[in-house]
């Protein structure tokens, strides 16, 4: 309820409902400041902890690349239902948890293809994914081009 309404009824209805009330009103009012207070900090508190939730989730996912996606495993390391994760990371970040592991995994690829040796089945299997053929058609899908020529292209540029 809004501290205008509690307001409202503790001036009006507790006056004419509750005549011995006259002597309880004012002290009622002067609590009012302090609710109005204890209610910003709890909103504070709550928007903190939705966004130390989305900072968790980024942290969790960004450790977890060696693995594809689970909804089953953000429910075990969290705790709440996968819905509620999902809205609140949308909400923060503007794209899935998934979208954002997917181009988090993405991401290293580049970056192992542009620092390393490894073949591409290696960087694969380094990101969790079973097949470097699938592996190599979710790079093509993402960046436009297929992991070989990436290297290609990073190499020529050093």
């Amino acid at each position: 309820m809004c501290f205008t309404c509690i307001a409202s009824i503790l001036s009006s209805r507790f006056h004419h409902d509750f005549p011995m009330c006259n002597m309880v009103q004012p002290q009622l009012l002067l609590v009012l400041p302090s609710l109005r207070q204890l209610y910003r900090v709890h909103q504070s508190i709550q928007q903190a902890s939705e966004e130390s939730l989305t900072d968790k989730l980024c942290h969790f996912l960004a450790s977890h690349l060696d693995r594809s996606f689970s909804k089953e495993l953000l429910n075990k390391q969290f705790f709440l239902s996968y819905s509620y994760l999902s809205a609140t990371f949308k909400r923060d970040m503007g794209k899935s948890l998934g979208d954002y592991h997917n181009e988090l995994r993405m991401k290293r690829a580049c970056e192992l293809l542009a620092s390393t040796e490894m073949n591409i089945g290696e960087i694969a299997k380094e990101l969790g994914f079973e097949d470097m053929l699938y592996f190599s058609r979710r790079f093509n899908k993402t960046k436009g081009i297929s992991p070989t020529e990436y290297r290609k292209n990073a190499l020529s540029r050093y």
